[in-house]
C-alpha cells in the first residue's frame, strides 16, 4: 500500500457501480481480513465478507448510519465480544482495510448504527460471545474520480491545533496531518493526542459536549481509526510504534492508549 496515496485518496462513497469487484480483488480482501493486525489481539473479532449486497439492503432499516441507505454490491459485517476497547479494536483494524481497498480503487463508506443481532440470523453466524457493531459497505465508485488523490486543504476537518494539544516541532506537522484527514461519525473527530517530546504519544477521546456524549459509541471507534492513520504515518517516516496503557483521564478527555515511539 502506499500509504500517502491511500489516506489522500480515501473518501465516504455513498454511490457504487452496479457490478461486483473483481475475484482478484475478493482474493485480495479475504486474505487482508485473515492477516490484518488488531490493535488488541485478546479481544475476539470478526470480520464477515457479504458477497452479495441484497443480503445486507434487505436489513437495511435496522442499520442505517449517519448516511442514511447506502446500496453496494458488497459489504464486511464486523462482530466483536464486548469488552473494554473493542470500539478502538475495530477502529483501527478496520480502517487498514478502509486505506488497503482505497489503493486499489474500491470504494468504502462506514455505516454506523446500533444493528439487531437478529436481523443477520440468515446473513451470517454470529458467535454468542460477539454482537454486530458497524457494517463497511465498498464496491467501486459509480464515479471513479472520488478516489483521485486530493489536497489536505480539500478536507472539511479541525485544525491542527485541535487534533494535538502540545507544541511539537515541524517533522510531526506532516504525520498529524494524515490523523486530521481520518473519517470520524458525522465529521466529529473526536481525538485529541498529547506529546512528550519525542518519545511518547497520548491518545485520547473527546467526552464533553453534548453530541460527543450522544455519539460515545462511536468516539472510541473513531479513535482507534485515528490511532491507525497515526501509526502508519510514523512507519512512513521510519518511527515505529508501541502501545501501551497508562491510564489517566484529563477533563472532558477519556484516556485511550499511549504509544511509544522508537527510531526517532
Amino acid at each position: 500500500m502506499n500509504i500517502e496515496n491511500a489516506i489522500y485518496r480515501r473518501k465516504s462513497i455513498r454511490k457504487y457501480k452496479n457490478s461486483s469487484i473483481s475475484e482478484e480483488d475478493f482474493d485480495f480482501i479475504n486474505k487482508l481480513i485473515k492477516e490484518v493486525p488488531r490493535l488488541y489481539p485478546k479481544i475476539e473479532m470478526n470480520i464477515e465478507l457479504i458477497k452479495d449486497g441484497k443480503k445486507i439492503q434487505d436489513i437495511s432499516k435496522g442499520i442505517v448510519g449517519s448516511y442514511g441507505k447506502i446500496e453496494a454490491p458488497h459489504y464486511l459485517v464486523i462482530t466483536s465480544e464486548e469488552k473494554s476497547g473493542y470500539l478502538e479494536n475495530i477502529g483501527y483494524t478496520l480502517e487498514e482495510i478502509v486505506l488497503e481497498l482505497a489503493d486499489r480503487g474500491i470504494g468504502t463508506c462506514w455505516i454506523g448504527g446500533f444493528i439487531k443481532k437478529n436481523l443477520l440470523k440468515d446473513v451470517m453466524t454470529i458467535k454468542e460471545n460477539q454482537k454486530p457493531v458497524i457494517v463497511i459497505s465498498f464496491g467501486y465508485p459509480e464515479n471513479e474520480q472520488e478516489l483521485d488523490v486530493k489536497e489536505s486543504s480539500s478536507f472539511k476537518r479541525k485544525k491542527l491545533e485541535e487534533v494535538i494539544y502540545e507544541p511539537f516541532e515541524d517533522k510531526w506537522v506532516k504525520i498529524f496531518d494524515k490523523v486530521r484527514v481520518a473519517p470520524s461519525a458525522v465529521n466529529l473527530q473526536p481525538w485529541v493526542f498529547t506529546m512528550e517530546g519525542d518519545t511518547k504519544i497520548e491518545a485520547f477521546a473527546k467526552t464533553g459536549n453534548l453530541i460527543t456524549k450522544k455519539l460515545m459509541h462511536f468516539s472510541d471507534l473513531d479513535v482507534g481509526i485515528a490511532i491507525k492513520h497515526l501509526e502508519l504515518a510514523c512507519k512512513e517516516e521510519n518511527i515505529k510504534t508501541i502501545y501501551t496503557k497508562t491510564p489517566h483521564d484529563l477533563k472532558g478527555l477519556k484516556y485511550i492508549l499511549t504509544i511509544e515511539l522508537e527510531n526517532i
